[in-house]
């Protein structure tokens, strides 16, 4: 897929390097199946659920600020950071991959949209989806029903209910989540949340920002990431149950079926409504940071924008008391309560009359 997105771009008049897959070997330290590697990693990170917290500069800790800002810059950001903007926005339409209007899921524009034809052929990504899972389902009976693997499991499970853990399946598939899970649901509820994506552009390279809402309007977290499948909409779930420690007692989400199939792998407990219309809170969540965006004139870098929009998303709550729900006055009084916070916390003097 990569190797034909280069070719095209080659014909194009640009330079592409392909983005290598993840390494699978990856994700071997925190999910166990090199025991040398995660014996090694727990040693130093524990079992890695708050590692990103602890260690929020290192790479290498799951979840981290710099692992997340490492995982999104692409071997092509600096090729891109040489161009003019005229030529940024050239590239960014030669590369593609917006949904075709007139052909739904089925087509996508530039060379994205090449490559996939050329690798996938015409079917639509619904249909190579129900294919996968298919695969999947068949993987799964094949496992479940090994009895060595079964054996095994209820051995485990035997192990946990003497800790007092209640494995909920002995399935070889499923009982690697139960400590997880139990985890989670042992967390205090937090209500609604609304998770989201929208498009950015940096340097020309159209990104994806991940933002989940609460029921009082908070930004908990955010995420830049390259992609919105599903793997990037459940690396954003995960992180952000790490980073809160609150599991929502519902998640509400646009029709994107990466959410859907994001749910299913993070937090299958959790009660999910998608529906286009139940999701304007996360909507109106984007409007600040589509006017710093303009203000600022674009992010310059992935990383840049991921640190700005993190703290601006804390930030700019407070300089926001939500007017419909208050009288003149009150709005008023609180916003001179909320500058003189702002005084006491930055030393700067100065600030905008209440009027």
């Amino acid at each position: 897929m990569e190797n034909a997105i280069a070719a095209c771009m080659k014909k194009q008049g640009f330079t592409y390097t392909p983005v290598a897959p993840e390494d699978p070997a990856a994700s071997w330290t925190t999910y166990g199946a090199d025991y040398a590697l995660t014996k090694k990693y727990r040693q130093k990170y524990g079992s890695g659920i708050y590692a990103g917290i602890v260690y929020p500069d290192d790479a290498g800790a799951s979840g981290s600020a710099a692992d997340r800002q490492d995982s999104d810059r692409t071997p092509n950001a600096d090729y891109v950071d040489t161009l003019t903007p005229e030529q940024k926005a050239a590239y960014s339409e030669a590369l593609g991959a917006f949904p075709d209007p007139k052909a739904g899921e089925k087509n996508w524009t530039g060379c994205q949209g090449e490559a996939d034809k050329e690798v996938y052929g015409s079917a639509s990504a619904q249909e190579r989806s129900i294919e996968a899972a298919n695969r999947d389902q068949a993987n799964a009976q094949a496992f479940n029903g090994d009895p060595e693997l079964v054996a095994l499991v209820q051995s485990y499970a035997s192990c946990l209910r003497k800790e007092g853990i209640s494995a909920t399946t002995t399935q070889p598939t499923g009982v690697g989540e139960t400590v997880r899970f139990q985890a989670l649901r042992s967390a205090p509820a937090s209500g609604k949340g609304h998770p989201d994506e929208v498009f950015i552009e940096i340097n020309g390279e159209r990104k994806h920002l991940w933002r989940a809402v609460d029921r009082d309007g908070m930004v908990p977290d955010i995420l830049v990431r390259s992609r919105r499948d599903t793997a990037a909409a459940e690396r954003f779930l995960r992180t952000l149950l790490t980073k809160t420690g609150r599991v929502p007692r519902v998640i509400v989400t646009d029709k994107l079926r990466s959410h859907r199939a994001a749910h299913r792998e993070a937090m299958p407990f959790v009660e999910h409504r998608s529906h286009k219309g139940l999701n304007n809170r996360a909507e109106n969540s984007h409007r600040p940071t589509r006017q710093r965006e303009r203000a600022m004139k674009g992010f310059r870098g992935v990383g840049a924008a991921q640190r700005f929009l993190a703290a601006f998303s804390g930030v700019s709550p407070h300089f926001r008391p939500r007017r419909h729900l208050m009288t003149g006055t009150r709005h008023r009084a609180g916003v001179t309560v909320r500058f003189a916070v702002r005084e006491q916390v930055t030393g700067v003097t100065s600030r905008p009359a209440a009027a």
